[in-house]
């Protein structure tokens, strides 16, 4: 990343204060602003992590030069204000500082060039994620509750759907909500997958494949109770948890399963009291099921079945703790299985932006991080976010041999590390083809009575 650095001037004799010039000039980078801009992130726990560590990547990216801290000593009392440069702005967007086009030549501008910030803020599940964007409203008063944090995008680890309604029920009048689009951007392919557990008393212990009927019947229809009526299995009770309901995973699993997964749960187990053992549980979580609290009916979890996402199992042994993936129709969620659409439960991952319509709609920063939009060919490769772009359009260092626009100043080879950490997380590229954008996008018009495709 490029910086500069000055020594801070000691301030004397101060009587007045400076006038901050922080308007950014044109810029010839799209979606920049030449200032440095906070985006905040909210939702999804299932993306939470890779969502932070792919801010940190476009955090520490190449950009543009930034003005250094100062302190300007005034010179007389009677001095009523000075012009300097905003600190962490582009150096070049301002007067005083000289035409940015010239000064700026150098700069790698494919990447996060005015080094906007990304606040990842702490997950409590996608609808409460889509619901907070969908509450940014200040049509014509501040509608927002003032309790409600300001947000630039969703997390979200389900698509939109009529399910997820934004309406005036958030405050906002009907008119003001059925103007905006919500673009949900799809960055990354995951899976649910079942899990369960081998502890040598288990009825499931030897269980390793289930079809996806299997399931449907553990699940939804409740006519497979018992691990013995499937292959492996031994005569005892299936012991069923599902997901919480604000989860986007939930969401998407029972759509899998076609219906209400907590269906076969008994009710004295899924009416929000841990204290008797709770079997609806926070999403990706193992502990729950082998701490069995307070449910002498759950206190082997050979007996349990929970879903998954593929990604946080292989990624965080905290999560997964003593869990096992298990088979669905005799295929393992390979990355070539989940990105062909082969493994029956795959899924996408979603950013979730506002993209038209009354104001708050997505800002600059907001474009350049996440954005994807119709894309025609290579031209328009500069439009597309920071998460979308094809491979071969990021900056790389001119000795890199790998895939990349080789550029002056480029410290690392930024599309490969784009694609190592959404990896490293567990999730995979939505394309391997270098030249084409990694993400694809489906626009929701929000209406009075429902979200529904434009």
């Amino acid at each position: 990343m490029k910086r500069t650095l000055t020594a801070l001037v000691a301030l004397t004799a101060v009587a007045s204060l400076a006038t901050v010039n922080n308007a950014g000039a044109a810029t010839d980078v799209v979606n920049t602003d030449d200032n440095l801009t906070n985006v905040k992130l909210a939702g999804s726990d299932t993306t939470y992590f890779v969502m932070g560590a792919l801010a940190k990547t476009y955090m520490e990216s190449d950009g543009c030069l930034l003005n250094p801290a100062r302190i300007i000593q005034l010179p007389t009392s009677t001095t009523t204000s000075t012009t300097i440069p905003q600190q962490s702005q582009c150096q070049g967007a301002t007067p005083v500082e000289g035409p940015s086009g010239a000064l700026q030549a150098s700069s790698v501008k494919t990447e996060n060039y005015d080094h906007d910030t990304i606040t990842n803020l702490f997950p409590l599940g996608s609808g409460s994620g889509r619901t907070q964007l969908c509450a940014q409203l200040n049509v014509t008063d501040p509608l927002r509750s003032p309790g409600l944090q300001y947000i630039d995008i969703a997390r979200s680890s389900a698509a939109g759907a009529s399910s997820f309604q934004c309406t005036g029920n958030n405050g906002a009048p009907a008119s003001a909500v059925g103007a905006r689009v919500l673009r949900f951007i799809a960055f990354a392919k995951d899976a649910i997958d079942w899990v369960h557990w081998t502890t040598g008393t288990g009825g499931g212990d030897a269980v390793t494949d289930l079809t996806v009927q299997n399931l449907k019947d553990i699940f939804v229809n409740c006519t497979i109770t018992n691990w013995n009526q499937v292959p492996g299995g031994i005569n005892k009770p299936i012991v069923v948890f599902s997901i919480q309901s604000a989860s986007g995973s939930r969401a998407v699993w029972d759509s899998f399963m076609g219906g209400n997964t907590t269906t076969c749960i008994p009710a004295a187990f899924k009416d929000g009291t841990i204290a008797n053992g709770e079997r609806v549980i926070f999403e990706n979580t193992a502990q729950p099921v082998e701490n069995a609290t307070n449910d002498p009916a759950a206190a082997d979890e050979g007996d349990s079945i929970f879903p998954f996402s593929t990604g946080i199992h292989a990624t965080n042994s905290a999560a997964r703790s003593n869990s096992i993936l298990g088979l669905v129709n005799g295929l393992t969620p390979t990355e070539a299985n989940i990105v062909a659409g082969t493994f029956p439960f795959a899924r996408s991952l979603f950013n979730v932006i506002i993209n038209s319509g009354p104001s708050p709609i997505a800002s600059e920063a907001t474009r350049r991080f996440a954005l994807m939009r119709n894309w025609a060919g290579p031209a328009d490769n500069d439009k597309l976010g920071y998460l979308c772009k094809p491979l071969n359009s990021h900056s790389k260092d001119l000795n890199d041999p790998g895939v990349g626009v080789a550029t002056a100043g480029a410290t690392k080879n930024h599309g490969a590390e784009l694609d190592t950490t959404l990896r490293a997380g567990g999730f995979f590229p939505l394309t391997t083809d270098v030249t084409q954008p990694r993400c694809t996008f489906s626009d929701f018009r929000v209406d009075a009575a429902a979200q529904t495709p434009i």
